[in-house]
């Protein structure tokens, strides 16, 4: 005994013209109800299936290829020739003197506006100094996982530590 029931040809060929005219199932002109029409829906409407594929490709680390940092690098020498100029502005500023010759408006001006620059260098320096730390602490991670993970592990260490880059 089959389990398929048996069919007829007639009906088989309604069946095609209706999943031929899917689209105009729900316009005004069709007179089926609503049931009906929901039922003929689920009989013959595409089934959507998402299959999601993970394909891992490995890419070759090549100098001076790939993403463009978003940090800025600055040579041993560059940062060394900044810090050098905010201790030089530190030290103008400090040399600028408040004379007696000056009114009192002058010498407020002047109080402020070195007061406010000095402030801008310090926090530049701080900024200098943290750029610095940062670098230092960064060449150590990647010596360290150099030094004590493999190949394998450290890509997986990477692909973990790209959502916080």
């Amino acid at each position: 005994m089959s389990n398929f029931p048996p069919l007829r040809l007639a009906v088989l060929t309604g069946l095609i013209g209706l999943k031929n005219n899917l689209d105009s199932l729900n316009e005004d002109s069709c007179t089926y109800d609503e049931e009906t029409k929901q039922a003929l829906l689920d009989l013959l409407a595409p089934k959507v299936i998402e299959k999601i594929v993970e394909k891992e490709v490995p890419v070759e680390a090549k100098n001076g290829r790939g993403r463009p940092s978003k940090d800025i690098r600055l040579s041993e020498e560059d940062q060394q020739m900044v810090l050098d100029e905010i201790k030089k502005t530190i030290t103008d500023l400090n040399a600028v003197e408040i004379t007696d010759g000056m009114d009192v408006r002058e010498k407020i001006a002047l109080f402020k506006t070195k007061g406010d620059q000095l402030e801008r260098m310090l926090k530049m320096l701080e900024r200098h100094t943290t750029v610095q730390r940062m670098g230092e602490f960064q060449e150590t991670v990647i010596r360290i996982l150099d030094d004590l993970v493999t190949e394998a592990d450290r890509e997986n260490f990477m692909k973990r530590l790209e959502p916080h880059r």
